[in-house]
């Protein structure tokens, strides 16, 4: 006892090693019989929790466990004032449903109508309900409904989520893929209501593990089709059903943020409100691809302008020659007086007959004038 107190309450088979990779320390039988029994000291100071690896029960069959949470508040609101999201899990099929709501006042309610639809739909009983001690959960008003339906409660002990590990799994699934919707389309982060239930909507239609199929396929009994799948926050055209004049447009730009029975939900940003239509085309491109300008263009450019400026440069340089040789003739006449009249003219005739001999540009039958020319030589 005094060896264990000194070594700061080191455990028996420590100390057991320890006597012999050390002296001066002796251990009698005495002493190991007191080791292995119960010491306050070590509780007190050492305990830590149980592993949660145990399996607990699975279901055989649709509705013999259900697993649910409740997951908020969140910060933002979603456009119609809600802050937290309940689910529903059914352990069997692994599908899942959940219910957005404004307080957790809702949640007794929400679960009684979510047992009378999965009943209806099976025409089987709700065995075993699975949930934390929330105080949603523990209300009168509910426990009364699952007596008179027979129901069991299965609440989880008090901070261990870990119990109910299926519900708490299913919560970070749907909102990692609700941050990713709502990152891609670019919406408001108001909008992470709608993007919940599309998460949900292609969990149900994607691959689950432990059952080998999709959990859509567990709960219908048939495959799920995916060709009605669009991509969330893509701008929908839907055909206008109203009366409209033979020269308006057919269809009104929306956003496609979710399904429908019949049809797709849409939100119309201009009356922040969502509609639900059929006839609906969409453009699934990347939103926020830029228009980039590419070195063919910019080179096609390019030369348009050059030879716009040969043009140019081509035009001047004909107008400056022909002011050049109205300028040699003026420096001609002015030649010096002094000479006889004879050679002036002589030279005044050599002289017209080199600038004006020949006929101008613009009179020979091949020339075509330039209509885009700036201005012109008048002569």
């Amino acid at each position: 006892k005094v060896w264990h107190r000194r070594l700061g309450h080191l455990g028996l088979e420590n100390m057991k090693k320890l006597q012999e990779m050390s002296t001066g320390m002796h251990l009698t039988k005495n002493d190991i019989i007191y080791l292995k029994e119960f010491c306050e000291i070590c509780v007190e100071s050492k305990l830590v929790r149980k592993p949660f690896n145990t399996v607990r029960t699975k279901a055989t069959r649709p509705l013999e466990i259900i697993s649910s949470d409740v997951c908020g508040p969140v910060n933002i609101e979603t456009w119609d004032g809600k802050r937290y999201f309940l689910t529903f899990l059914d352990d069997y099929s692994h599908f899942c449903m959940l219910f957005l709501i404004e307080h957790k006042s809702e949640v007794p309610k929400l679960i009684m109508e979510y047992i009378n639809i999965v009943e209806a739909k099976f025409n089987l009983k709700v065995h075993k309900f699975r949930s934390d001690n929330g105080g949603e959960y523990v209300s009168g008003q509910l426990q009364d409904f699952m007596k008179k339906r027979g129901i069991v409660l299965n609440y989880t002990t008090a901070h261990s989520p870990q119990l109910n590990g299926k519900a708490e799994r299913l919560n970070r699934t749907l909102l990692d893929k609700t941050r990713a919707l709502i990152f891609e389309s670019g919406l408001d982060k108001e909008m992470w209501g709608e993007a919940l239930r599309v998460a949900a909507y292609v969990h149900n239609r994607s691959p689950c593990d432990p059952i080998n199929c999709t959990p859509y396929e567990k709960w219908e009994g048939r495959q799920p089709i995916l060709n009605n799948l669009r991509v969330f926050g893509s701008d929908a055209y839907a055909k206008r059903l109203t009366k409209t004049s033979k020269l308006d447009k057919r269809t009104r730009k929306l956003q496609m943020i979710g399904y429908s029975n019949n049809g797709y939900r849409l939100w119309n940003t201009e009356e922040r409100k969502i509609e639900i239509h059929r006839d609906v085309e969409f453009n699934e491109e990347n939103k926020n691809k830029s228009s980039v300008t590419t070195i063919e263009e910019i080179n096609h450019g390019s030369d348009k302008e050059d030879n716009n400026i040969l043009d140019d440069n081509t035009e001047s340089e004909e107008i400056e020659n022909a002011r050049e040789n109205n300028q040699a003739g003026n420096e001609i006449e002015s030649e010096d007086n002094t000479d006889d009249e004879d050679n002036r003219k002589e030279r005044l005739r050599k002289s017209k007959r080199k600038n004006f001999g020949s006929k101008p540009k613009y009179l020979e039958q091949n020339y075509e004038l330039d209509c885009t020319a700036n201005h012109a030589l008048l002569t």
